[in-house]
């Protein structure tokens, strides 16, 4: 084995010095616990995200930022860390020292000594509330879309270039009599019949081609029988100019066109 020289100390400590920086100035929160789950360095990012300083945290439990109903989330990353494991990508909630609760992402690594056995962690946390609360909200929009388009007194539904259903409202299981649910996927001709389909698919084809289409017509559904239809496409158009699909949104109006007996 080669002997340890100056160089390699003076080596040593630069990339030791290299290290701290990339720590110090790190955004996330880079935290170091023993095995017991003590607290034995705590960074700017840790600071900032959790509110305690470097000099309040050292030497505390890792608790002090764990809300008590999840306290058996630390035992069992303890016992993984324990084990050589590493924890990556690990979503969960933490509490800063005003007492606000925290969104972060958490990767814990084992941390070695020489003769390679574990002797602590090394925790880096990043905080995710701004996109938590992004899924939050788009889960809401999502949710009063569904709501909205479920009770609405019109077939809705989105159709591909394949002419196969990608979504649909609760009043395709109304008209055709089969859970709605279960039609995204199918195909058009599948769900409305053959008959239907022919009469339909001209229009269809002028929606695909990029055309806004509104018409009436007579159709023969194979499970709703022939009714008279106010309908329009709208087509899907990509940024690239071509068209991946279109919405439809067709109405009732058999009652409006239906010519009375004389």
């Amino acid at each position: 084995m080669r002997a340890l020289t100056s160089n390699d100390e003076h080596d040593g400590d630069g990339a030791s010095a290299l290290l701290a920086a990339i720590v110090s100035s790190s955004d996330d929160a880079i935290i170091s616990k023993t095995l017991d789950g003590v607290i034995t360095s705590w960074n700017a990012g840790a600071e900032r995200l959790f509110g305690y300083t470097a000099e309040e945290a050292v030497g505390q439990p890792m608790t002090l930022i764990i809300p008590l109903e999840r306290g058996d989330e630390e035992k069992e990353i303890l016992r993984r860390i324990r084990s050589g494991q590493r924890v990556e990508h690990f979503e969960t909630i933490r509490v800063t020292k005003s007492g606000r609760e925290v969104h972060v992402s958490l990767t814990i690594s084992p941390v070695h000594d020489r003769q390679g056995r574990v002797i602590g962690a090394s925790k880096v946390g990043r905080d995710i509330s701004d996109r938590k609360r992004a899924v939050e909200e788009t889960q809401s929009a999502q949710q009063l879309l569904r709501l909205i388009v479920d009770n609405a007194p019109a077939l809705i539904s989105y159709i591909d270039r394949d002419y196969r259903y990608r979504f649909n409202n609760r009043a395709y299981q109304i008209w055709f009599g089969e859970a709605y649910q279960n039609i995204a996927g199918k195909l058009v001709s599948e769900v409305v019949g053959a008959a239907a389909f022919e009469k339909l698919k001209p229009h269809m084809d002028a929606a695909l081609a990029g055309q806004m289409v509104s018409y009436d017509d007579q159709i023969p559904y194979r499970h709703a029988g022939t009714l008279w239809i106010n309908a329009n496409y709208i087509p899907d158009v990509a940024n690239d100019g071509t068209v991946k699909g279109f919405a439809g949104l067709v109405h009732d109006v058999d009652e409006r066109c239906t010519i009375p007996a004389t």
